[in-house]
C-alpha cells in the first residue's frame, strides 16, 4: 500500500463519520457548549494527518530489527 492508496480508503471511511456528526443539532458554536462542534474538531485533526501521511509511512522500519 502506499500513501494515496491509503487515503483513498480511509476517506471512504471519514466521510460517511462526518456526514454522521453532520445530522446532529447545533447546540453551540464552541466545543464546550457542543459535541457536534467537538467531534468536528477532532475528526478535522484526523483527516490534517491523514493529509500528511506519505509513502515513506508504509516503509519497514530497519532500526527495530
Amino acid at each position: 500500500m502506499n500513501a494515496n492508496e491509503f487515503k483513498a480508503k480511509i476517506e471512504v471511511l471519514l466521510d460517511p463519520v462526518e456526514d454522521l456528526i453532520l445530522e446532529m443539532p447545533d447546540q453551540g458554536d464552541k466545543q464546550c457548549d457542543s459535541q457536534k462542534i467537538t467531534l468536528l474538531a477532532a475528526l478535522n485533526d484526523l483527516y490534517a494527518s491523514v493529509n500528511g501521511v506519505e509513502d515513506s509511512d508504509f516503509e519497514p522500519d530497519e532500526t527495530n530489527h
